[in-house]
């Protein structure tokens, strides 16, 4: 169970034609930062997680040509930053809520684990 002090804080800008998602924690990091992607890839014990969702949440970035990276963040904690494309405002609204309904998933996976 989270500590009363734990934290999550969520960033959101647009960096050029980028629309950026970032989501920081100030727990203990990634063992391995740089395999959270990783099909079945879990620090847990057996029987307590398949390891699929940071695995999940890189594809559905990946098929909306997006970027995701993970990091340790220097004063301690996480931090997960997703780069997508921005959708111009005369895109089709179908498209766009589609992708607020994908980027709600991604969010919903990161913040779950």
């Amino acid at each position: 169970m989270p500590s009363a002090s734990a934290e999550l804080i969520v960033f959101t800008r647009l960096e050029g034609t980028d629309v950026i998602l970032e989501f920081c924690d100030n727990g203990p990091g990634a063992v391995e930062p740089e395999r959270v992607f990783d099909p079945f890839y879990t620090t847990r014990p057996v029987g307590q997680g398949t390891g699929l969702g940071l695995s999940a949440c890189y594809g559905i970035v990946q098929e909306h040509h997006g970027r995701i990276v993970c990091r340790n963040r220097p004063e301690g904690g996480a931090s997960f930053r997703i780069e997508l494309p921005a959708i111009s405002a005369a895109g089709d609204r179908a498209s766009t809520a589609d992708g607020r309904a994908k980027a709600a998933a991604v969010a919903k996976s990161l913040t779950a684990n």
